[in-house]
């Protein structure tokens, strides 16, 4: 199975569809982000927030909701930033690509959603995020577990997951090219309607261990790990200042 024209955009764009019903179907009323959001807030700052990746907002207008009101996100789907605009219309979202991000007089930097994933060259992204973030400033990042990673892997294997999440039924196609790049067809179907949203999606994984390791040598400081079991996210968060 090989991918042909990936777009990220059109990826986001037909997931905005079903994202809110299926990631988040009780928000704002959400214990998943609340934790997060509960954990952020014990660090200093906030001044002034950059939300990479921002979706539908779920996460900054949380923390607009919670009196952070200096809040811009990144996002490149117009679907995800309608959606965002439609709940909460004071959010700055800016409409570009990752690589085009400038870090410049933000205190916090998230990277929320496994934001991360989308980053092929990670060195080269986040040294560009050293050089311009404020001496200070504070990153945070939840990092995707796939269990295949760094096993061995066949470039001409494809590999099928199913389950039932959030009231849909969903089927991953996908196939491992490397031991950290992996892409494929997510294939979303409302079990009530029966409606379905199909995509293709393309990742580059990272172990919390390697990213760690990475940012530790570009020159960031990692200060700790917000576990799952702790903070009631989904995910760990690894938090890093400059």
């Amino acid at each position: 199975m090989k991918i042909e024209n990936y777009d990220c955009e059109e990826e986001y764009d037909k997931l905005s569809k079903i994202y809110d019903k299926w990631a988040s179907p009780t928000w704002p009323d959400d214990d998943n982000i609340q934790g997060l959001i509960n954990f952020i807030k014990t660090f200093p700052g906030g001044r002034r927030i950059l939300e990479l990746g921002v979706g539908t907002g779920n996460v900054a207008i949380k923390l607009y909701m919670d009196g952070y009101h200096n809040i811009t996100g990144t996002d490149k789907s117009t679907g995800m930033i309608k959606h965002l605009k439609n709940k909460c219309a004071d959010i700055k979202v800016l409409m570009e690509d990752l690589y085009e991000t400038e870090y410049f007089d933000y205190d916090w930097i998230l990277m929320i959603g496994n934001i991360q994933e989308r980053v092929e060259h990670k060195k080269k992204f986040f040294q560009k995020m050293y050089k311009q973030m404020l001496d200070g400033a504070l990153l945070f990042m939840n990092i995707g577990y796939f269990p295949e990673y760094h096993l061995d892997f066949d470039p001409n294997k494809d590999l099928l997951q199913e389950y039932n999440e959030s009231g849909f039924s969903v089927k991953r196609r996908y196939r491992w090219y490397t031991p950290q790049h992996l892409s494929g067809i997510f294939t979303y179907t409302d079990i009530e309607t029966g409606s379905v949203v199909n995509y293709k999606f393309c990742v580059w994984t990272i172990t919390q261990e390697d990213m760690i390791e990475l940012l530790n040598n570009i020159g960031f400081k990692h200060l700790t790990i917000g576990k799952s079991a702790d903070t009631g996210y989904y995910e760990d968060i690894l938090v890093f200042q400059k």
